[in-house]
């Protein structure tokens, strides 16, 4: 279970909020206040299973202004959301019918799913071997020549070992990021620097 708080204490009871989301085609899930918030205990094996969006919604009426809000629930979390994040424009209709990101729509199955194609993350790769040397190559020299700079051998290579380590732990962490924007992108949830439509398994030129 993980629970996703809206502290607020101007939208307390008699007011109502429920949660709504995609997930269950935008039906109300209701919570209860409590502690200056309204607390939803919600269970990530059933709706909430996969990344989504969801809004918070007043009264029966009122959608929250957007943005839509997005979360990857993980057991055990708590998801806290205040009034500086969450507001309602009272004076707005509700939207009929309720409005859906693009990223949650159902892809139609005659249009092919889009992947990311950028290159980024293969020129990290093959360019990070190049910078580290040239970094330790680099830290070598100052480490040996600029002025005041007095240290032995072994100060030296524990210095450019530091250097390497620095460079090795900037790409991985980087590539680790690009990594799961190419995951969001797969499911919908971000866009592609440079979109590729990929064809569906099987898809060909029949005779």
């Amino acid at each position: 279970m993980f629970e996703i708080v809206f502290s607020t204490t101007k939208y307390a009871p008699p007011r109502g909020v429920t949660v709504r989301t995609p997930n269950n085609d935008w039906q109300a899930i209701a919570g209860s206040y409590q502690d200056g918030g309204w607390v939803f205990s919600l269970d990530e094996t059933q709706v909430w299973d996969k990344p989504t969006y969801f809004k918070f919604f007043l009264d029966g009426e009122y959608w929250m202004d957007d943005p839509y809000l997005l979360i990857a629930p993980v057991a055990g979390s708590a998801y806290t959301y205040d009034e500086t994040k969450v507001t309602f424009s009272m004076d707005t209709a509700p939207v009929t019918p309720i409005p859906v990101p693009p990223v949650v729509v159902p892809v139609p199955s005659v249009v092919p799913p889009v992947s990311e194609g950028a290159i980024t993350n293969r020129i990290v790769v093959m360019v990070t071997p190049f910078l580290t040397i040239g970094a330790a190559w680099l830290s070598g020299v100052i480490a040996r020549h600029v002025p005041g700079v007095k240290l032995d051998q072994t100060q030296v290579v524990s210095f450019m070992i530091a250097i390497v380590a620095v460079c090795l732990a900037s790409a991985w962490k980087w590539l680790q990021g690009w990594q799961q924007h190419e995951l969001l992108v797969a499911q919908k949830l971000a866009a592609p620097i440079k979109a590729v439509i990929v064809p569906p398994t099987g898809s060909g030129n029949q005779q």
